[in-house]
């Protein structure tokens, strides 16, 4: 990796960097557990991981996962907001893009790529610190009552996109894929993992 490209990376990941122990995050209250419990919110995750761990890019190297599962769990113990609500699982997946991701109920996946660029634990560790910060601010559940109260103009938009698609596939994408508020994430970082 060259040298540009390698502080590139560290610029990116220093961006999302999150950590615990030096900042409280916000209490955005908890409108979102109208929309999914915690408990939802487990077993939605919980069927998630069975199709992930079914999977072929599923990464089940024992010493791999341990030492992300360390990373994570090491953060994890530094914060005070977790109480006993949030499980937490860490997973790696085989996948050529440097990402990582949190599905609902504390499952949190890194790829193989995001492993390798890391040129040290405090690296992943803020790529995880981040991922974390989707679970305990229950990003999922807010993003599902978001999408609820803006169903209507969601439906127009998937509308137009599939009339793009006709003559423009790429375009028809942007219309599918929308951007990130200041409220949580969009479509686009819940399904791109960021």
């Amino acid at each position: 990796m060259s040298t540009m490209k390698r502080w590139l990376l560290f610029l990116y990941v220093s961006m999302l960097s999150v950590h615990l122990t030096a900042y409280e995050l916000p209490d955005l209250g908890d409108s979102s557990s109208m929309t999914l419990s915690s408990k939802d919110e487990m077993a939605l995750g919980r069927q998630v991981m069975q199709e992930i761990r079914a999977d072929p890019a599923y990464f089940n190297d024992p010493e791999s996962v341990d030492f992300v599962s360390s990373v994570g769990h090491r953060l994890l113990a530094v914060s005070d907001d977790l109480g006993d609500q949030h499980h937490f699982e860490f997973f790696i997946l085989e996948d050529p893009t440097l990402n990582a991701f949190a599905l609902p109920g504390g499952f949190i996946g890194v790829h193989t790529a995001l492993i390798e660029a890391a040129d040290n634990e405090s690296e992943l560790a803020s790529v995880l610190a981040h991922e974390i910060s989707h679970v305990t601010q229950h990003h999922i559940a807010r993003a599902m009552e978001d999408q609820n109260k803006n169903l209507p103009l969601s439906l127009a938009a998937m509308a137009a996109a599939i009339l793009a698609a006709r003559s423009s596939p790429d375009g028809a994408m942007g219309g599918v894929v929308g951007g990130t508020g200041r409220d949580g994430p969009g479509p686009t970082e819940l399904f791109s993992g960021e």
